[in-house]
């Protein structure tokens, strides 16, 4: 408990303006390269399928990327997830083992949706997601 504390404390003391320039440069990197493989990989089937198995009726706060159908921000959060990982093109982190943009831009903008935070905050939550994951990585 004393780990997720310590994080925590650190995550809410943090602000953009905190963040190094090259921080703030990868996070964008990172954030428009999901966006993109999200965009792309919104028509294929698997996000498809699962907005049929969630029978969302259009209904919710937060954008499924490419087009303009709506969801809850759990359920966006997974279908945007679908997408950006479904072509397998998504960025990777190799100290992380893993893709991690993938997994967390689609919460990050459904977060972003529901609590009105800004593009910097989005920003700083990629920041912040990819510092904790390289410190566990190397714990």
């Amino acid at each position: 408990m004393k780990l997720a504390r310590y994080f925590a404390e650190r995550i809410t003391a943090l602000r953009y303006e905190d963040l190094p320039p090259e921080a703030v440069y990868w996070s964008k990197v990172a954030v428009m390269d999901t966006l993109g493989v999200m965009l792309a990989g919104s028509c294929e089937e698997a996000p498809h399928l699962l907005e049929d198995v969630l029978d969302l009726n259009g209904a919710g706060d937060c954008l499924l990327v490419g087009g303009a159908r709506r969801a809850s921000p759990l359920d966006a959060a997974l279908i945007n997830g679908t997408a950006a990982h479904v072509l397998d093109f998504d960025n990777t982190a190799a100290h992380m083992g893993g893709h991690v943009s993938a997994v967390m831009v689609p919460a990050l903008l459904a977060a972003a949706e529901a609590f009105d935070a800004s593009g910097r905050d989005l920003l700083l939550g990629h920041a912040v997601g990819y510092e904790v994951g390289a410190r566990l990585a190397r714990a």
